[in-house]
């Protein structure tokens, strides 16, 4: 009786979860449909590779577990169904299986997990401190935040009536090797602790709305955070873990708004607080006070922070960052400036500074419109990429070895994500399905098998497993 209420169970969740979503659009379904007695009792249909997320509920963690080893035998099963038919007091069972015996090269979902409405945020593996294993956090446009387990359950959801505008943080708010997850919208800054409930006096309202996302340091690693918003009047605010003003921040107002976080960067055991409004660029000590005098003032670029080229010393060291035109400055601690023009840009570009090449040297990338380009420390082309329509989400940098990095690019109006080469060249299985910047990593320490997590349009989180023996090391 407990197995047949359970297979009862299993299949009546499988048919209005699974079965309902793939009727329509599933050649393999219509395929398993042709092979059908026309009448039946109950019939069950599964695409074991994908349905993880669904089967985790009926199963054991030690069970689940063998799944997911064995999850690449269990790919090559597109199909299996079974149906039952009675007939003169007898049943008939009819078993449907189609098996790919080749190999499978590109990226399968591992689960799929449906949300209240569709993702626009990018999902972060978060730590469970319990058992050291990842999770994923993410936010729907409902404003719902959730927390999903490594087989796609979600744990909790909770609304916080604003959308996310910062990273995600995760801190030791009581230094007890606890964590929770830090972040801020436009009014408050929120803390989460790991069953979804506020940590005590958060939310934290702000003093004005917010014109940037939060940044959090923790300049000596001791979890004394300090956290650094802009906000809409023009000042820079410094909190303490708990929510409030830090005393002894010397710095008055920006000219105009700030809309990249704050910056930290240490050099020869000096801290640089780093920012910039439309035309300035602000280098500061902790407490606030002008530690670099810029010589020169320019129009920023719109969707662009500053980056740290550390060299061996403070005098070579610079920061990098783009104007409105594409041109690339370097600002040196002594407030000195450098220049370099690599093209025609417009004020909407993308820019980043990584070896992408992995020769040691780093290349300058730009995201402008539907054009990928990548140009070497002496100005040459590395490559360059045309995507046929204009990308509005920024580039992401992945490094998987020393000699292999990729970028990570996203069509949202194809929903469709890229895994572009070191050569220019798309990853092989790539463009995948999805619509938001997506997150590369690991769910275990046990495994060698990274996941990929984004967001669809169709309300779905994806978890796409790595099936090229491409091993991920860190973003």
């Amino acid at each position: 009786m407990v197995f047949g209420n359970s297979v009862k169970s299993l299949s009546k969740f499988i048919i209005n979860n699974v079965l309902k979503k793939t009727i329509v659009t599933n050649e393999a379904y219509r395929e398993y449909k042709n092979n059908l007695s026309p009448r039946s009792s109950v019939y069950f249909y599964a695409n074991l590779g994908r349905s993880s997320a669904d089967y985790a509920m009926f199963l054991t963690d030690e069970i689940f577990n063998g799944w997911e080893e064995n999850i690449r035998l269990f790919q090559k099963v597109q199909i299996f169904g079974f149906q039952l038919t009675p007939n003169n007091d007898l049943i008939y069972n009819n078993v449907f299986i189609k098996y790919i015996s080749g190999d499978i090269y590109s990226p399968h979902t591992v689960w799929e997990s449906r949300l209240d409405t569709i993702i626009d945020f990018k999902p972060q593996f978060v730590k469970n401190h319990y058992n050291q294993q990842s999770e994923i956090f993410v936010q729907d446009l409902k404003n719902n935040i959730y927390l999903v387990n490594n087989a796609g359950r979600i744990l909790w959801k909770v609304n916080i009536n604003e959308r996310i505008t910062s990273k995600i943080y995760q801190v030791d708010y009581y230094k007890n090797s606890k964590l929770q997850i830090m972040f801020s919208t436009k009014n408050s800054i929120h803390l989460i602790d790991r069953n979804g409930n506020y940590v005590e006096r958060y939310p934290v309202k702000l003093r004005s709305p917010a014109t940037n996302g939060m940044s959090l340091f923790d300049y000596d690693n001791n979890k004394n955070y300090r956290i650094f918003i802009a906000c809409e009047d023009k000042h820079i605010y410094a909190y303490t873990k708990d929510g409030t003003v830090v005393s002894g921040w010397n710095f008055d107002k920006t000219e105009s708004e700030v809309n990249q976080d704050v910056n930290h960067f240490r050099i020869e055991n000096k801290d640089f607080i780093v920012f910039g409004d439309r035309y300035r660029t602000y280098i500061l000590d902790r407490k606030g006070n002008v530690r670099v005098n810029i010589q020169e003032i320019f129009p920023r670029s719109l969707k662009n922070n500053y980056i740290l080229d550390e060299k061996d010393n403070l005098e070579d060291s610079r920061i990098v960052i783009t104007d409105t035109a594409g041109i690339v400055y370097f600002i040196y601690f002594n407030g000195k400036i450098g220049k370099l023009k690599l093209g025609e840009f417009t004020c909407e570009h993308f820019f980043d500074y990584k070896d992408v090449d992995g020769d040691g040297n780093r290349d300058f990338i730009f995201l402008d419109k539907e054009y990928l380009k990548v140009f070497k420390h002496d100005k040459t082309k590395l490559f360059d990429y045309n995507f046929g329509e204009e990308i509005t989400v920024e580039p992401v940098y992945y490094y998987f070895s020393y000699s292999d990095r990729k970028l990570g690019v996203v069509s949202k109006s194809k929903n469709l994500i890229y895994l572009i080469n070191n050569d220019g060249s798309v990853y092989k299985g790539f463009p995948l399905r999805g619509c938001t910047l997506f997150s590369i990593g690991y769910f275990s320490s046990a495994t060698s098998r990274f996941n990929l997590i984004v967001g669809s349009d169709e309300n779905f989180l994806l978890n796409y497993d790595n099936t090229n023996n491409l091993r991920y090391e860190t973003v």
